[in-house]
């Protein structure tokens, strides 16, 4: 077991390689980056395992999904999270968090 320290921004890169490891799309990028860096500020990775496979992999193809317009659900979760109330448990709408979102693009990364 090695302990390493990282400099957040050199960890939040590394994170957001990883996602363009699985798409090439500017705007999923941006919202993982968004939610990433996001945790790195409220200490989510401090003193724990940091795997960025694990992490990423994890993350976008099991726990995270990027929405817009099409998913029946979208404007009651855009309204949530224009009102910053990413704690979506208490609705019905088949997620349970907002991560990340782009309200001028129409994209909401939301956490099942």
């Amino acid at each position: 077991m090695l302990n390493v320290q990282i400099d957040e921004s050199d960890a939040l890169e590394m994170l957001v390689n990883r996602v363009s490891f699985w798409t090439d799309d500017k705007d999923t990028i941006r919202l993982f980056r968004n939610m990433y860096s996001g945790y790195l500020d409220n200490g989510v990775f401090n003193g724990g395992n940091f795997d960025v496979k694990a992490i990423v992999d994890n993350d976008y193809t099991n726990w995270c999904e990027v929405i817009d317009e099409t998913d029946p659900n979208f404007r009651t979760i855009m309204e949530a999270a224009r009102n910053d109330e990413y704690d979506l448990s208490c609705e019905d709408v088949g997620y349970s968090t907002i991560e990340a979102y782009d309200g001028d693009k129409g994209l909401i990364l939301v956490r099942y």
